[in-house]
């Protein structure tokens, strides 16, 4: 089960509507392929999701850091050394990213060596995972007529809407998605679109909506102000990008910044992640598994992860993000039904590359 070489191939897929957010656009999935090879012959297989606007990494830097980095440390160790990897790296700072595209591609070689899922590797509680969906940026009434289009085709009945851009039409669609689906599971992520008087704003003019929680409605950095608004508001404050590590989680939990953390499987792999929901589990934080906008391959993992744990089935998981992708790299895409995700009985991951695929939209 020794590592013996990786690989990295950057890809690029359009969507098919592009996702504006207050801290960018997203017009196309352009991510890379992690393949890790063992002295067996074994491929494990993971995706790198560099977000430039977030965190500063770029499709460059990734493969920067993998290459002359990361592999010449972990080559010769066993893709069940997870630890040791994580350790070998310590000293390359930042490049979440790149840690977690190599790690999670270590555990799909893992799983596939004992010919073992790796939901069940990890925990094994549930079988299938609920799901929301991401809604694009638009009018109120598109934003209102995909939702319902969602609904009626793969049964979901959970979203999540982009706000932070235009506090007038947010609240509008916000009101407008309640009233055409009174019975829906709503939340809003704004990406720290909101002043701080404006996020007051938003929440007080959406009570009838009965949001479920509101994702980085202001500036994480402006500690005190968003401290106030976490403290005085009704709902759940979610933190994500201001909580990207698991000294950042307990940070921002322990001093009142949030109240409810996002997982990422693409941000922390498998190690960090289970850190961060055990030490959420720890203090009484609800969690929900996030999208770094994931392709299948990254949906087929945070689904696994969502299924180890009660703790990451209290709430829906980001599993939707590949519906808006015109292709993919997977033979088979996770299918959604009743708006849940089975997980496969395959080895690894459960996702197989297609190989021709792979040739047409490899950037190099």
């Amino acid at each position: 089960m020794l590592i013996e070489k990786i690989e990295v191939i950057p890809f690029r897929i359009p969507l098919r509507n592009s996702f504006r957010f207050s801290t960018g656009t997203v017009t196309a999935a352009e991510h890379l392929l992690v393949e890790v090879t063992t002295d067996e012959g074994v491929v494990g297989v993971a995706e790198a999701i560099p977000r430039p606007m977030i965190y500063g990494e770029t499709l460059e830097s990734v493969q920067a850091a993998i290459r002359g980095h990361i592999a010449p440390q972990i080559v010769g160790i066993g893709v069940h050394q997870r630890a040791a990897m994580l350790h070998a790296v310590r000293n390359l700072i930042g490049n979440p990213a790149a840690k977690a595209g190599v790690e999670l591609a270590m555990f799909d070689a893992f799983g596939k060596t004992l010919g073992v899922p790796c939901h069940k590797l990890l925990g094994g509680f549930a079988e299938s995972v609920r799901t929301n969906f991401n809604l694009p940026g638009g009018s109120t009434s598109e934003v209102v007529e995909k939702a319902r289009r969602v609904f009626a085709e793969y049964g979901i009945s959970a979203f999540k809407a982009k706000v932070g851009l235009n506090l007038a039409e947010d609240v509008a669609t916000v009101l407008a998605l309640r009233e055409a689906l009174p019975d829906a599971d709503l939340v809003v992520d704004a990406n720290h679109g909101y002043t701080t008087d404006d996020a007051r704003r938003f929440l007080d003019s959406t009570r009838a909506a009965r949001l479920a929680f509101v994702e980085e409605p202001s500036p994480a950095e402006e500690r005190i102000s968003r401290r106030s608004l976490c403290s005085r508001s009704d709902l759940l404050i979610m933190g994500d990008e201001s909580c990207p590590t698991l000294r950042d989680v307990a940070s921002e939990v322990l001093t009142g910044g949030c109240t409810m953390i996002s997982l990422k499987l693409a941000r922390t792999g498998i190690t960090v992640t289970s850190q961060i929901r055990d030490f959420c589990l720890g203090t009484g934080t609800p969690v929900a598994v996030g999208s770094q906008g994931d392709t299948a391959i990254g949906t087929y993992v945070s689904a696994a992860f969502a299924a180890a744990s009660p703790s990451t089935l209290a709430y829906p998981s980001e599993l939707t993000y590949y519906l808006d992708l015109e292709d993919d790299l997977c033979a088979v895409a996770p299918e959604i039904v009743d708006g849940v995700v089975r997980l496969p009985d395959r080895p690894g991951f459960g996702y197989e590359i297609d190989r021709e695929k792979l040739s047409r939209l490899r950037m190099d």
